[in-house]
């Protein structure tokens, strides 16, 4: 029973560990060789999911999750966002593939959190870079 619940405490704090090093960046690369920076500014273009809705902008909860089911609403197209936070979150739980979330904060609720899964949004133009990739 002992070696069960050491095993269960060594495995909880080697996710949080996991969990810690995939939140801490500051700058991203993208696919395309455009580089992000906790700082920069974005602006979003047109939603391509139902009622023109971003498929790739999702919510993020207060514990930092990712809620797939609730999307930006078509209000924030053509806006200016500020990216606050890169955020690497695992595929699966023992996957090696992450998914790279720039996050910015609504601007109705200070305490609203979004994340932007900026692979498939740099491809759909949810997002707009301007300028050189650099």
């Amino acid at each position: 029973m002992k070696k069960i619940l050491l095993a269960a405490l060594i495995a909880a704090i080697s996710c949080l560990s996991a969990r810690a090093q995939m939140q801490g960046d500051t700058a991203y690369v993208s696919n395309n060789g455009t580089r992000f920076r906790v700082g920069q500014k974005l602006t979003l273009g047109i939603g391509t999911g139902t009622d023109g809705r971003f498929a790739y902008v999702l919510s993020i909860d207060l514990l930092g999750l990712v809620e797939s089911s609730k999307r930006l609403s078509a209000e924030y197209a053509a806006k200016t966002v500020t990216i606050t936070k890169i955020r690497k979150s695992k595929k699966t739980w023992l996957s090696k593939d992450y998914t790279v979330y720039l996050v910015f904060k609504s601007d109705e609720n200070q305490f609203q959190g979004y994340g932007i899964n900026i692979e498939p949004a740099l491809l759909t133009k949810e997002v707009i870079v301007d300028g050189p990739k650099s």
